[in-house]
């Protein structure tokens, strides 16, 4: 509060359990900011947590902020652009290009869930609206608040370093404890043949329905299975633009490609040597999830939470409303479920498959796992105030040894944190080294070749700059694109982006290159 009335840029990481009313606790600074006659800016990082959130602001203060987000006419964000400009709008929420509205008197700025990959634009003009908005606090002499139960390694670092100022709330506002965490190990308790669900989480299931409480399933994978292969021949159902599994969709009987979009109607006929009736689908998404669900507790009421079944803001609502008001027996969701939710009768969380993302092959695939799982595990008991009655979280995993899993079981989110940051000093990656990453794409392979070639000759030699490749992506046939990476890694104190720019220069791109430059890269697929 000192800040905001003096003014003072200062950087605070708001650091608490979930469920221990970080939300607010910066709503009061938004008061203190509102009072001093100024403005404050709210960034979510999806529009999905709005209607929720803008449900108990409305019930703090009274009015409605102003919501900027991808869906709002154009008449509506002109209307916020001016109220923004001309000094009337109090409060301005939305999602990360919320970030560039210009704002009279600015006086606060709050990212919620800060470590949120959501932050981070990935397509065209690549940055981070959580560096970004830090980068605006200072300009602007408005200090600016990071909250997240969960924060990212490079904030929580700068926290524990003294650049930003720490503030916790280790306990849970409602006076509950934390969930009680168990692992299901899945080679001592295997699910029956052709299911997923481990039969001790069944029973759990089963416990929660008769005390008429409710359950969470989580798995991260849109539909049916993520995979369709030919038990004729082994061809793998692959999409026709990029170098990825189609993902089928039973509910609507296609098959999609989530990279790209493509999709078409699923024929149980191989295309490949054309024997019918061969099609198999390996491993789980949530309609298989779904599917098994029906088929144990028939009578049970069931929703899925997916961005497929929530694809507009109303059904969405209406779901949260549904699951808040005891009508839904057992939620099966995405990440989508994983934070921002308050379900008071919720006792249970199934974390389906904690295995998948932990080998991701990239700087953040632990961290971002942890996260997740840690997020998620949150939703559980979250208003039960006696020890017996305390929420439950059972985690299905092949790896009962891994330090992610394990730390998780332990509630031990610093240890972790430290291990990492252990790990990552060694390797001189973030945030104690810099990364960049140049991508380039073009639809003639051959081109692509020799323009990378080209650009490796160009290379410069700069003291304490290391540059790899190029390299074929992880993903090297994108949206009907071939694609070749170059990464970047240099010690903190260089300027990376004068390094990459120089280079760059020297050459001259052609039409059917495109060239993309990606600092602090989240993504390197």
């Amino acid at each position: 509060n000192n800040s905001i009335i003096n003014t003072k840029s200062d950087c605070f990481l708001l650091d608490g359990v979930p469920g221990s009313g970080k939300t607010e606790t910066y709503f009061e600074t938004v008061r203190t900011c509102l009072d001093q006659g100024k403005q404050a800016l709210i960034l979510l990082p999806e529009i999905v947590l709005t209607p929720d959130w803008e449900k108990r602001f409305l019930k703090k203060f009274s009015f409605a902020p102003l919501v900027w987000n991808s869906e709002i006419t154009k008449k509506k964000k002109k209307k916020i652009w001016l109220s923004a400009l001309n000094g009337t709008a109090g409060v301005i929420v939305g999602a990360r290009s919320a970030l560039m509205i210009p704002i009279l008197n600015l006086g606060l700025i709050i990212v919620d869930e800060e470590h949120e990959q959501a932050f981070k634009q990935e397509e065209n003009v690549r940055y981070n609206a959580r560096d970004m908005a830090i980068y605006r606090s200072t300009r602007s002499l408005a200090p600016i608040v990071l909250a997240s139960a969960t924060p990212s390694l490079e904030t929580f670092y700068n926290a524990k370093s003294g650049k930003y100022i720490h503030l916790t709330l280790p306990n849970r506002a409602t006076g509950a404890t934390l969930p009680h965490i168990k692992l299901i190990d899945l080679i001592t308790h295997p699910p029956e043949k052709g299911k997923w669900l481990s039969p001790l989480l069944v029973g759990e299931i089963e416990n929660k329905l008769n005390n008429k409480e409710q359950s969470l399933l989580f798995l991260n994978r849109r539909g049916y299975a993520p995979l369709s292969i030919c038990n004729s021949c082994g061809d793998k159902i692959k999409c026709i633009n990029c170098d990825t599994w189609l993902v089928e969709h039973r509910s609507k009987n296609i098959l999609v490609c989530h990279h790209c979009g493509y999709s078409r109607k699923f024929e149980n006929v191989c295309k490949k040597c054309g024997v019918e009736g061969q099609i198999k689908a390996c491993g789980p998404g949530v309609e298989r999830i779904e599917e098994e669900i029906k088929q144990t507790f028939p009578m049970a009421r069931l929703i899925v939470l997916s961005s497929d079944t929530m694809n507009n803001h109303k059904i969405l609502n209406q779901t949260v409303e549904k699951i808040k008001n005891n009508k839904v027996d057992i939620v099966i969701g995405t990440q989508m479920i994983a934070k921002g939710h308050d379900f008071p009768n919720l006792k249970l969380v199934g974390i389906v498959d904690s295995d998948v993302g932990l080998s991701g092959g990239d700087l953040r695939a632990s961290e971002r796992t942890f996260q997740v799982l840690q997020q998620v595990s949150g939703r559980s008991g979250r208003h039960s105030n006696k020890e017996e009655d305390k929420g439950v979280v059972l985690i299905q995993t092949h790896d009962c040894k891994n330090p992610i899993i394990d730390a998780i079981s332990k509630n031990n989110r610093n240890e972790f944190f430290d291990k990492e940051l252990m790990s990552r000093q060694n390797a001189n990656m973030p945030p104690f080294g810099r990364l960049a990453s140049i991508i380039l794409s073009s639809r003639l392979e051959r081109k692509l070749e020799i323009f990378s070639s080209e650009l490796l000759k160009s290379a410069p030699l700069f003291k304490n700059v290391k540059i790899f490749g190029p390299a074929p992506a992880p993903i090297y046939f994108l949206r009907g694109r071939f694609r070749k990476r170059f990464l970047i890694k240099s010690d903190k104190n260089v300027n990376i982006q004068d390094v990459i720019l120089n280079w760059t220069r020297k050459i001259n791109i052609p039409n059917h290159i495109k060239l993309t430059i990606d600092i602090d890269p989240f993504s390197f697929m």
